[in-house]
């Protein structure tokens, strides 16, 4: 076929004659818009995966207009980041990305099927005489340093009656699942304090908790485990706050400690208190934090990198429930020191007290499972928080769930991918154990 004509006009100076002539036009092929996306064969539950969305444009843009509830995905150039939720198994999770390109726009939705991975395991369990008795509240912790060691430490037993304080230290050797109790010196007899890392490999902070005649204090005591035997050291920290069942951070990065909340013995605290670990003879300093969470005890909380989350826990005795739990979630900024409400409440995660949680460190979620809601029963719903950029709430599907209890302990076992919850009780049944959740793999690129 001929091809088309056309024909330009040059102007010359001084109104000369028009020149004419003329070239081909050649029609230009568009690309249509789409998606090549090349498709994982399947994610595992709360794990990160990299879609390359292959648009047949370069100058196609993209945006992530739709997302499953409780997951996350945003874009780094043409790829699809995603991290998938907890809830949606066995069933294709699906992201709908918008693509405009050639003055077209289309919404395209992206598969992925999700595999079950997080999942409740096989308990580890220990006869009377190899470990800890069951108790309320023992305080748990592993040292990076040493991933491999479990420390617990105290708590309070039923022997010989509820609330008894011990002061009992034991290790636990994670890869042969075996207690050994450590002799411990100058132990104090407080439980309901919380546990820290202290500044150097095999120290640990203790703060806070329940002394024998029921009182809180505000003793602040560093654990060296390197010594034989271990020992307790009083730290001379004054004007502080006596709580029980509060929370405790080790800001390593401005050398102090930050306490949060707690009951006071007459009260239930909204306070935050800082205490400089490098100047002698310090003495705690209330901050003023602004409009932040109401006072609480028993909540569940954890830190992830430069925030203390918090969420739930018992409030001031309200009518009808002497727990009265708060059913919102906050994080502590540790930089500026201010308060940022979190996801709004929701029935997918029920506000209790004194249930245990943990953050996984690697995806930046943290598990709250257990507690009770009324004094009488306790909640054994697990329910994940994501911490990015838009925090939500979802249920997580991990099987047959174990016994609820509540008064539990929990501690994130970054080695070994999982969440170990234990101890506790619930009516007449108590509980010396450590219940496994397999997180599974935190990423998965193909």
């Amino acid at each position: 076929m001929r091809p088309a004509l056309a024909t330009f006009l040059t102007l010359t100076a001084c109104g000369a004659p028009p020149l004419t002539g003329s070239f081909d036009v050649r029609p230009v092929t568009l690309t249509p818009c789409g998606l090549a996306p090349e498709l994982p064969t399947s994610v595992a539950q709360g794990a990160e995966v990299r879609v390359a969305l292959k648009p047949s444009r370069s100058d196609a843009s993209l945006r992530v207009v739709t997302i499953p509830a409780g997951a996350e995905a945003w874009l780094e150039g043409d790829v699809l980041v995603y991290r998938s939720g907890y809830e949606t198994l066995a069933a294709s999770a699906v992201v709908e990305v918008e693509l405009t390109c050639g003055g077209k726009t289309e919404v395209t939705p992206i598969r992925l099927p999700v595999e079950a991975t997080v999942k409740w395991s096989t308990p580890i369990r220990w006869a009377a005489a190899d470990g800890p008795d069951p108790r309320e509240h023992p305080q748990l912790i592993i040292d990076p340093a040493s991933p491999d060691v479990l420390w617990l430490y105290g708590g309070f037993s039923f022997v010989p009656r509820q609330f008894t304080i011990v002061n009992d230290l034991w290790r636990m050797d994670l890869r042969t699942q075996r207690w050994e109790r450590v002799d411990a010196m100058n132990a104090p007899m407080v439980a309901g304090g919380r546990f820290a890392l202290g500044t150097r490999p095999g120290e640990f902070l203790l703060f806070g908790g329940e002394s024998t005649s029921m009182d809180p204090t505000g003793e602040v005591y560093r654990l060296d485990v390197t010594a034989t035997p271990a020992r307790f050291e009083r730290l001379p920290a004054t004007g502080g706050p006596s709580t029980t069942l509060g929370a405790l951070v080790h800001d390593t990065a401005r050398h102090r400690l930050i306490s949060f909340g707690g009951y006071t013995g007459s009260d239930v605290s909204s306070s935050v208190h800082t205490l400089a670990l490098e100047v002698p003879n310090a003495a705690w300093a209330r901050v003023d934090t602004g409009s932040g969470p109401s006072g609480r005890y028993g909540f569940f909380w954890a830190v992830d990198g430069d925030r203390l989350i918090v969420f739930s826990g018992g409030q001031v005795p309200d009518v009808g429930n002497s727990v009265n739990p708060a059913q919102d979630a906050w994080a502590l900024d540790l930089v500026s020191m201010r308060w940022t409400r979190l996801a709004p409440p929701t029935s997918d995660a029920p506000g209790r007290r004194n249930g245990c949680g943990a953050v996984d460190a690697s995806t930046h979620r943290f598990f709250v499972w257990s507690g009770t809601p009324n004094a009488v029963s306790a909640v054994d719903q697990l329910s994940v928080l994501s911490l990015g950029a838009t925090p939500a709430w979802s249920r997580v599907s991990a099987g047959a769930a174990p016994t609820a209890r509540g008064s539990c302990s929990a501690i994130f076992d970054a080695p070994r991918r999982r969440i170990l919850f234990g101890f506790g009780n619930t009516g007449g049944e108590r509980f010396a154990d450590l219940q496994v959740l397999e997180l599974g793999s935190a990423s998965l690129t193909q």
